[in-house]
């Protein structure tokens, strides 16, 4: 049988989910790439970058459970809404911010959105794929929104260079406003529930304590042994990434190598087309060949990756590894999801995915993926102390270690599965 084609993936949910994310990256990206400097320039310090994500982290950790036992049991729809809603008006908060404080509260309000949302998001999206396209379907997911923002860094960098850092960056909080609300109306008016609820929605704090603490003892029951190893594997490459990942944009722009903004958003852009050219076509020889084919030489390579950025002193070399650190992760992104998607069935993954978010186990293995909550905050506090008091590439060594862990993890033990879950009627 012949496989599908983009447009046969990109029909129902996975195209409405992708067509929004799209609108919402193309603001979010004016932002992102600068949101360390945003803390620096607002009074903050290099540790301080570290202990707000941090705070966010910890704050992920009751509402990513409650999420995941909703998500479970009431269905993904309102959830996702509601929690979208939120999200768009908490761009207000940064928008306005006036010191570090703000941006806590911003950072709790997002952690706490992020929470409630994430189970019901990737279960919404996982049960939107089949299993023999998922990879691509993935893909898909992973590398279009991003198209929507390909040129926003690249601009909003060069208005930083010209008319200062934080006029721009407000601006840039207020179009994230007005395009995340456009996102969440479009989801509002045609995602369709993938789970619908098997009961009575229960919202006292006893009874979804309850409910939650009893659906996570019966879900970890579920585990296959593949799963397990994937899990840990996500730890590991988690905690790398929660180490180094606030302060590649420091590393970059303000200390070491001395990139402009203008420089740095650039690089992003190029990273963004990178992902799009060659993630669909490794998805389809992950769908083809099986997650492990890629998924293993991808984070296999990505340690001496990231000692390349870390030795990096020119534009030219900092583009060069961005690049190879982009297909890298292209590579193990996609392999990574779909395996986690083949090996979890539908009435357990939203708890499952709630669990891994509050450890802070990945299941994308791509350095630009945030890390979840107790690895989270471990890894942002370390990074950002380590990065403040020693040498400045040791988070990034540290980073690579961690990364080096979790491919000797999987090769030695990863194994292709044999027998996943059976397919649901409606794949």
């Amino acid at each position: 049988m012949a496989m599908p084609g983009l447009r046969d993936i990109a029909r129902g949910n996975l195209g409405i989910m992708t067509l929004s994310a799209g609108i919402w990256t193309f603001a979010g990206q004016l932002n992102n790439p600068f949101q360390s400097l945003f803390i620096l320039h607002l009074g903050g310090t290099p540790f301080q970058i570290g202990l707000i994500a941090s705070i966010a982290a910890i704050t992920r950790i009751i509402p990513t459970l409650i999420g995941g036992q909703l998500a479970d049991t009431y269905g993904r729809k309102k959830i996702i809404i509601i929690t979208c809603f939120m999200m768009s008006f908490n761009a207000l908060v940064y928008a306005f911010a006036q010191d570090i404080r703000w941006l806590i509260v911003a950072a709790m309000i997002s952690a706490l959105a992020h929470g409630l949302r994430e189970p019901a998001f990737a279960s919404l999206i996982a049960d939107s794929t089949e299993r023999r396209t998922r990879a691509q379907s993935y893909a898909m997911w992973s590398i279009i929104p991003p198209l929507f923002g390909v040129a926003s860094p690249f601009i909003m960098g060069t208005l930083m260079d010209r008319h200062g850092f934080l006029p721009m960056i407000r601006i840039g909080y207020l179009l994230l406003f007005a395009a995340a609300t456009t996102a969440s109306i479009i989801r509002y008016y045609y995602i369709e529930e993938t789970l619908p609820a098997t009961g009575p929605v229960k919202m006292g704090i006893r009874e979804l304590t309850v409910d939650t603490l009893s659906g996570i003892r019966e879900t970890l029951g579920t585990l296959p042994r593949t799963l397990k190893v994937l899990g840990i594997m996500g730890v590991l490459f988690g905690l790398g990434a929660a180490i180094g990942q606030p302060i590649w944009v420091l590393y970059a722009t303000e200390d070491v190598i001395n990139l402009s903004l203008s420089q740095w958003g650039l690089i992003s852009a190029v990273k963004t087309i990178t992902a799009t050219l060659v993630g669909f076509p490794l998805a389809r020889i992950s769908d083809k060949r099986g997650r492990r084919f890629l998924l293993i030489p991808s984070i296999v390579i990505t340690p001496l990756a990231i000692v390349g950025f870390a030795n990096s002193r020119t534009f030219v070399q900092t583009l060069l590894v961005t690049i190879l650190i982009t297909v890298l992760g292209s590579m193990g992104m996609s392999s990574g999801q779909a395996l986690f998607a083949d090996l979890t069935e539908p009435q357990h993954r939203g708890r499952i995915t709630a669990f891994w978010s509050i450890t802070g186990t990945m299941r994308s293995f791509n350095l630009r993926a945030s890390p979840g909550s107790l690895i989270g905050a471990t890894g942002n506090l370390l990074g950002g102390y380590l990065y403040e008091n020693h040498n400045k590439p040791t988070p990034l060594y540290l980073q690579s270690l961690m990364v080096a862990l979790a491919a000797i993890t999987g090769l030695l033990y990863l194994k292709e599965p044999k027998n996943p879950p059976p397919i649901p009627a409606e794949e």
